[in-house]
């Protein structure tokens, strides 16, 4: 295979952070009829990147703008307007960006360009063959109502793939490590700070902002009144789905805690400047990451937040420098508090959710009301006796009516409730499919290890652990979440393919240090 070699991605990122975190305050600030230009702006990104990314093959931006663009401009340009147009093109906006890559160098392939070659296949080849079979299996299943509805419809499972070869290939140095880290977090601090602001105005104010988001609020969601008598919601920061900014905001942890806890101060494109003002910032990101998760209303996210938080701590521990990491939990620690303290006078219901998960009691009494151990024992054994072969593809997430309108078809009811990745892996795959894809998770987290295990290079280590860190707690999702919506959906395939990329590159190479 010809590997392309790479422009530098890096140059202007100092710039590119800055003038989204600008545009994102001049958003907040605009009165809500002008709030077109933050739409404007998310076509922009993805034409502009398109034909950027497909001219120069540059992987890293590719990757990074697919994460811009679904973090922070995916869910405007759903529900700002009410255009079924811009609702397809919010729909495809990431996956255009990431296949114009994939389309050009397919085309550099067959033309014989590339400035290196390699001949060495990619791990756990087979593995993904036998997936995509499965799916391919699956298009026909006869309760779908047709393969090209189920084909349509599972972009669900196969969007993403292309991201490990990716992964794998082209982004294996510290720097993009570094970046793929610092773009997550920007995304999960600006979630989070949205998250805030609108749990502050309210339902009523956000629902004001489009047709699409006072759909989202009053018709497919519901609101909650306070005992105080306050409506309250579970926001949608910037995202397409209530609580958007608890799942970004749990994946930037273990990623954030990397960023400040590196052995060796090495120089960064924002590192460039004073360190103290890269700490600053980098402080400023763990606390919009975790607003966004406390201000998601989602329980499920704050839990496993804090079990992100105590794993990503101890793990770093041996590898960090033990000065540095008992620094920042006590600054972090103060600011938590302070920052908590000012929100809770500020958007005083963003706690309603979580009394009943306030004590020992109250987390059991909830965890039984909502059926929640009934999710993970009587139903997946329900499902794999009903659907053994799995119930159809065509009918399941939010894609479902798209999929059908294009195929000419009608949408099917869901059979069951599929709330959390096992049951809706089972209804989708089938028994097969669900321990083929359970068994690829486990095989990605040994792979991971075993590549952790052949880097010497501190900071580069470092950034590894945060995304194994990641990966091993996406087994939490098979019961208590899903892994197929964004960021999870986008990690769980681009992270093993840069860990095992990066320890093949190096494994012929002197380690160091220093920043290769």
């Amino acid at each position: 295979m010809k590997i392309a070699a790479q422009p530098n991605v890096f140059r202007f990122t100092p710039l590119i952070l800055g003038a989204i975190l600008a545009l994102l305050l001049i958003f907040l600030a605009l009165p809500s009829e002008t709030f077109s230009v933050w739409r404007y702006l998310g076509f922009a990104i993805v034409i502009i990147g398109v034909g950027y990314v497909f001219f120069s093959k540059n992987a890293p931006f590719a990757v990074l703008a697919s994460i811009v663009f679904a973090g922070l401009f995916e869910g405007p340009l759903k529900y700002l307007g009410d255009s079924r147009n811009e609702s397809i093109f919010a729909y495809l906006g990431r996956d255009l960006l990431l296949y114009a890559l994939i389309l050009a160098l397919l085309l550099g392939l067959i033309a014989g360009r590339g400035e290196r070659r390699t001949s060495i296949k990619p791990p756990l080849l087979g593995i993904f063959i036998l997936f995509g079979l499965n799916l391919f299996i699956q298009f026909f299943n006869p309760a779908a109502n047709s393969p090209l509805a189920s084909f349509i419809n599972a972009r669900l499972f196969w969007e993403m793939i292309p991201l490990y070869f990716i992964g794998y290939y082209f982004l294996r140095s510290v720097k993009v490590w570094r970046a793929l880290l610092i773009t997550i977090a920007i995304v999960a601090a600006l979630n989070g700070g949205v998250a805030v602001y609108q749990s502050y105005i309210g339902p009523r104010a956000v629902a004001s902002w489009g047709p699409g988001y006072y759909r989202q609020i009053y018709k497919i969601r519901e609101t909650v009144t306070t005992e105080s008598g306050e409506e309250t919601f579970r926001p949608l920061a910037l995202g397409s789905d209530g609580g958007f900014s608890g799942a970004v905001g749990v994946a930037a942890i273990p990623m954030i805690l990397a960023l400040l806890n590196r052995r060796k101060q090495q120089e960064t494109t924002l590192a460039k400047l004073p360190n103290s003002f890269y700490g600053v910032f980098l402080y400023i990101l763990a606390i919009g990451a975790a607003l966004g998760i406390y201000a998601s209303g989602s329980r499920s996210a704050l839990i496993i937040g804090l079990l992100t938080l105590a794993v990503t701590l101890v793990l770093l521990a041996p590898n960090v420098s033990k000065v540095r990491i008992i620094l920042n939990i006590g600054i972090l620690s103060v600011l938590f508090v302070v920052a908590f303290q000012l929100v809770s006078v500020v958007a005083p219901s963003l706690g309603f959710r979580y009394d009943s998960i306030k004590s020992p009691e109250n987390l059991v009494e909830t965890f039984n009301s909502e059926n929640r151990l009934a999710q993970v024992t009587i139903f997946p054994i329900d499902l794999a006796q009903r659907y053994p072969l799995g119930a159809g593809l065509d009918n399941l997430g939010v894609g479902a009516a798209l999929a059908a309108q294009i195929a000419g078809t009608y949408v099917r009811p869901q059979p069951e409730n599929s709330e959390n990745n096992l049951n809706l892996s089972l209804l989708a795959l089938g028994i097969p499919g669900t321990l083929l894809w359970l068994f690829m998770h486990l095989t990605f987290l040994v792979s991971g290890w075993r590549a952790l295990k052949k880097v010497d290079n501190q900071e580069l280590r470092t950034y590894m652990l945060s995304g194994f860190i990641l990966m091993s707690l996406m087994t939490v999702y098979w019961p208590f979440g899903s892994f197929i919506v964004f960021p999870q959906n986008l990690l769980f395939w681009l992270l093993p393919g840069m860990m095992l990329g990066t320890a093949a590159s190096l494994q012929d190479q002197p380690q160091s240090d220093a920043d290769p």
